[in-house]
């Protein structure tokens, strides 16, 4: 639980051992539960949080799971990175969607079924394509399952203005010394609109 919690990582390890260790003072045996109270989430565990609030357009949720990644020790940039994933992935399912060439899709078909009728005929599509361009036919299928189902949620202009904004929000983290935090705060405003 302590591994899954740090990654593995030895520093994080030795650190939360020592938390553990402090928080368990008086028993001689430190339990599963003791080390989900005291660790808390992972970093991968409020990254999908955020993307999952994102997502939902819930506000509240996205600005907290953001402040829990910069307490965590996240970088400003890799915060952003995985949100321009994440809108990426939903724009190439837009247009894949709105091609008409994946019909077998239906928003509210299930991950069994998402797996035996459109999963084979992306990647038919990635292999006439040759493979390229089709960012998001390389992806995990649960992945892909999620895109296209959660790409109804935007429309693709709002989806390319939002590639926009991330575009804008890099160049100006790198460029300017502007508060990564408030620019990172300021997209996650215009995306749960």
């Amino acid at each position: 639980a302590l591994g899954r919690k740090t990654g593995f990582r030895f520093r994080e390890s030795v650190e939360a051992m020592g938390l553990l260790v402090t928080y368990c003072a008086d028993r001689a045996l430190i339990e599963e539960k003791d080390v989900e109270e005291v660790i808390g989430k992972t970093r991968e565990d409020t990254v999908f949080e955020l993307i999952s609030a994102i997502l939902e357009k819930d506000l509240n949720q996205a600005l907290t799971n953001l402040r829990d990644l910069f307490r965590q020790g996240v970088h400003h940039l890799m915060i952003l990175t995985m949100i321009s994933r994440e809108i990426r992935l939903l724009l190439h399912a837009k247009i894949i969607l709105s091609s008409g060439r994946l019909r077998s899709f239906r928003p509210g078909m299930d991950y069994g079924q998402f797996s035996a009728q459109t999963y084979p005929r992306l990647k038919e599509m990635a292999a006439e394509a040759g493979g390229e361009g089709l960012f998001l036919a390389n992806q995990h299928p649960f992945v892909i399952y999620n895109a296209l189902r959660n790409s109804g949620k935007f429309s693709q202009a709002r989806l390319i203005r939002h590639v926009d904004q991330l575009v804008a929000t890099d160049v100006a983290m790198k460029s300017t010394g502007r508060d990564p935090r408030l620019m990172l705060e300021r997209l996650i405003i215009d995306l749960c609109r």
